[in-house]
């Protein structure tokens, strides 16, 4: 069901990645599922720079732009940070590769760490549906939103099931039929950079199944 729940996503048509059971910043969800996305998952994983995986670091690459350079200090001054705590962290990007320093001692981050595509995570249950609930609000914290795949149900449970789900604009699909799809929401940039890295490093160790292409 879940892979029936994936291939029929709001807009599925553009391709859809699925992996198992993938590490995010909070959590495992069953599934995580890319929308999209197919150019930028492989110019990034062209890139030869290893995941970025720890907050601090995507925060600076998040404040920073491929194309417009920005100054140390203004980046300290965006992330409420000291200033040699923002140099030090851009020394250390700079020597993998995921930033770049201009001759004026400006920055510009490499032009693949950008988070692409539409992220859900799925989580199943047979009946379960508050925990699947309760663990599915974690993952949309860094993914663009979550999806609950669900066993049969009494008509009470999913009517509690679908009210609390609607409240968060998630996706809801009960045994084998949408209750409702997924509203594509936009976490903060810090956390849809991470999020997007972290599925990246996934991909390190194994191949992810095409739900469709």
């Amino acid at each position: 069901m879940a892979l029936q729940s994936a291939r029929t996503l709001p807009g599925a048509s553009a391709g859809v990645l699925v992996v198992p059971e993938m590490s995010g910043p909070i959590g495992v969800p069953d599934f995580l599922v890319m929308v999209g996305g197919e150019r930028s998952l492989q110019r990034r994983m062209a890139s030869g720079i290893r995941p970025i995986l720890g907050e601090l670091d995507c925060a600076v690459i998040s404040s920073l732009y491929s194309a417009r350079p920005r100054s140390p200090r203004a980046i300290a001054v965006s992330l409420g940070w000291a200033e040699e705590k923002v140099i030090s962290r851009l020394q250390q990007l700079k020597r993998i590769g995921a930033v770049f320093e201009t001759p004026s001692g400006m920055f510009l981050r490499h032009e693949s760490l950008s988070s692409g595509g539409t992220l859900y995570a799925i989580e199943v249950k047979v009946r379960d549906w508050a925990q699947a609930i309760r663990q599915s609000r974690g993952y949309r914290t860094w993914a663009n939103n979550y999806v609950v795949v669900l066993g049969p149900l009494g008509e009470q449970a999913k009517r509690a099931a679908t009210a609390e789900v609607e409240a968060d604009e998630a996706g809801l699909f009960i045994d084998g039929m949408w209750i409702r799809k997924p509203s594509r929401r936009r976490p903060e940039p810090l956390r849809s950079l991470m999020g997007f890295e972290h599925l990246v490093a996934s991909l390190g160790g194994y191949q992810p199944s095409l739900a469709t292409n």
